[in-house]
């Protein structure tokens, strides 16, 4: 039976991953929206785990004599004991359903033989575990262990019906769908939804990654709390605090091409797929 949703308050570890200058205008702009998100969750019963307890969970339940796989950007593959590296696979809406958008870099593969491990914070559907379990069988490893915050039934069974023996622990026991808090948060490195039909821009300052608000996507949690007026309102509120407090500290208003300023890793999350230029203001890009 499906429990109730977890939501992974990640935004401080997310946030971290932004410049000084991003740190500054972005964390005090989408506080209020964390905490009001926050406190519609709790009303309605579910759980929340700090970024950082999954995190020391995660790095003490590893065991040092297998590679380890880190899928979660918010760890630092370096923490973990033993052998580790960091893989980016990301799960994208296309015409055609959610799909996988990753590759096995070399120096990976070829590190991979013998057992491997896999840490993440949620699983959901088992794709991307199933995915990363062909490309490390392919490189003449084994998919021997998997180490997640949570995850639902339909994961655990897609992944443990190819990999029988396969050594399955969750901080969270249970059918439990989780999500992350930062998706929510304006300009938040690692936050929306990756659609094929928004591709990255280059500007003169780094490549703006564009993504789309996860309040345009029906069903589960995110579609619950984005229809609660109080949550649209805190997320207007907190696109346009970023973007004033971005346009002070450059002396003009701010365009697409200045987001690099806030970091490599922040995003600009619309609320529907659309052109969108370098020069673009980012009110303009935001409306």
């Amino acid at each position: 039976m499906l429990g109730q949703p977890i939501v992974f308050h990640d935004v401080p570890a997310a946030c971290r991953h932004l410049s000084v200058l991003g740190q500054e205008v972005v964390t005090p702009a989408i506080a209020p929206l964390a905490s009001q998100l926050m406190m519609l969750a709790s009303l309605r019963g579910w759980s929340i785990i700090r970024h950082e307890d999954y995190r020391q969970w995660a790095l003490d339940s590893a065991p040092g004599e297998y590679l380890w796989i880190v899928l979660d950007p918010l760890i630092d593959a370096r923490e973990v004991r033993g052998q580790a590296c960091g893989l980016r696979a990301s799960r994208v809406a296309t015409p055609q359903g959610w799909q996988i958008e990753a590759d096995l870099p070399e120096e990976i593969g070829k590190a991979v033989s013998g057992n491997v491990g896999v840490v993440d914070d949620v699983a959901s559907s088992g794709r991307t575990l199933l995915w990363l379990a062909s490309r490390v069988e392919s490189y003449g490893g084994r998919l021997a262990a998997v180490r997640v915050g949570t995850s639902m039934d339909r994961a655990r069974g897609a992944v443990m019906a190819a990999a029988p023996d396969l050594d399955w622990r969750s901080m969270v026991d249970g059918d439990r769908a989780g999500f992350h808090l930062r998706d929510a948060c304006p300009f938040v490195p690692f936050s929306g939804r990756r659609v094929a039909e928004l591709e990255p821009v280059d500007t003169p300052n780094g490549s703006v990654d564009l993504r789309l608000q996860v309040s345009a996507f029906q069903g589960g949690p995110w579609e619950v709390l984005s229809t609660d007026r109080s949550v649209r309102f805190a997320t207007r509120d907190a696109q346009l605090q970023v973007v004033a407090r971005l346009a002070t500290a450059l002396g003009h208003p701010p365009t697409l091409a200045d987001v690099p300023a806030l970091g490599a890793f922040a995003t600009v999350s619309l609320r529907a797929p659309r052109r969108v230029t370098v020069g673009m203001s980012l009110m303009e890009c935001l409306s």
